[in-house]
């Protein structure tokens, strides 16, 4: 039986995306490979920039766990960050240049409860033991981080937790780790773009240089301060990493995949789902009581289970391979292109799922040819 070495919440690491073809489509393969519209990433590409990548989330970490120890006390942070989202999955397009991560916390000792929002798959958390929280650290209540319902009914405002307290964590390490980079003489320069509740960084990269002088710069970066300035260039391609800090709501149970055939019975491991900050922005929302305080229930962790079993499963990956495909296709498109609306990245994913789950289960019977048979279901499922 083949077996995958790490899967799910035991797998944290940048997953090459996936490119297989059936046995008789060398003639497609190289077809859809001449198409400017549907290039593959290079491996190596991917490689080298995930790597580069991990360099700076290094950094910008040591820079996040720094000012949080120093300004908010009792702000716990997860030891390493969660890796997510399409460049975890093997379902990465176009380019190596956007990596998503969730970085787990808590404040110390809050006890949690989640209630219903006023729309599925929204929640409001509240606190049980807010005044108790409010008197053992002041900035809880200097940022205004709970919000008091009634009486006696305290809920996290998630939308000062992300506005005052990991903008403000994330500004301080950008200038930090800028006053190091600028102590080197280099042109990068590290910026925060405004996408709540999403800690965008992102650094723009030198067109004349490799990825590995990007890679080489951080290793060298130890974040003390500097008092030197240098104007900074400005390039085209730019490197985009997503932090989106996350509370963990619970652990979710599935089965092991490198274990269902046991002599024991199926080993359950666990999957994590969290809740990310959601506040609403639409100033006219009918949802006016609790826009502030509202989390959406991340299930992230199902979909990186999911896919990584797909890679036991040849016509689960002719699957993957299609929605890629798809995925590449649809963003190479003009932005006025309907195209973007109808098949969004996110859409297609979720045909990818309903396309595992109704032709590929059970796998004892259900098996597809290679990724033209793919291709047709999921446009099928787009008609």
């Amino acid at each position: 039986m083949n077996t995958l070495q790490s899967v799910g919440v035991n797998m944290n690491n940048w997953r090459k995306p996936l490119y297989i073809f059936g046995p008789n489509e060398q003639t497609l393969q190289n077809l859809i490979s001449r198409n400017e519209h549907l290039q593959n990433i290079n491996p190596v590409d991917f490689e080298k920039h995930s790597r580069t990548t991990d360099e700076v989330l290094r950094v910008v970490m040591q820079g996040i766990r720094k000012f949080t120890g120093e300004q908010f006390e009792g702000l716990v942070l997860h030891d390493e960050l969660i890796k997510f989202g399409s460049s975890r999955e093997g379902l990465k397009v176009i380019d190596a240049l956007e990596f998503d991560s969730i970085l787990i916390f808590n404040i110390n000792g809050m006890i949690v409860k989640p209630a219903p929002g006023n729309a599925l798959g929204l929640v409001r958390l509240r606190v049980n033991n807010a005044e108790d929280l409010l008197e053992r650290y002041p900035w809880i209540r200097k940022c205004e981080v709970f919000q008091k319902v009634g009486m006696n009914k305290n809920f996290i405002n998630s939308r000062n937790l992300h506005l005052k307290v990991f903008e403000s964590i994330i500004d301080k390490t950008r200038e930090l780790v800028n006053e190091q980079l600028r102590a080197q003489e280099t042109s990068y320069s590290l910026r925060r773009i405004a996408k709540p509740p999403t800690l965008d960084i992102n650094i723009t990269l030198n067109n004349e240089k490799d990825i590995n002088d990007l890679f080489n710069t951080f290793s060298n970066i130890t974040l003390q301060r500097q008092s030197t300035s240098i104007e900074s260039r400005a390039f085209n391609t730019s490197l985009d990493m997503d932090i989106v800090p996350a509370l963990l709501l619970r652990h979710d149970y599935v089965p092991d995949p490198n274990m269902t055939n046991s002599p024991n019975g199926i080993r359950q491991m666990n999957c994590p789902v969290y809740a990310v900050m959601k506040w609403v922005h639409t100033p006219n929302s009918v949802m006016t009581s609790d826009k502030d305080s509202l989390w959406r229930v991340c299930t992230s962790g199902y979909e990186r289970h999911i896919l990584d079993v797909c890679q036991l499963n040849p016509s689960q990956q002719f699957l993957m391979t299609a929605c890629r495909i798809l995925k590449t296709y649809v963003s190479n498109q003009d932005g006025t292109n309907q195209l973007h609306t109808v098949a969004a990245s996110n859409h297609l994913k979720t045909i990818c799922f309903h396309c595992i789950t109704l032709l590929t289960i059970p796998k004892n019977h259900n098996s597809l040819s290679g990724v033209k048979e793919a291709m047709g279901y999921f446009l099928s499922f787009l008609d």
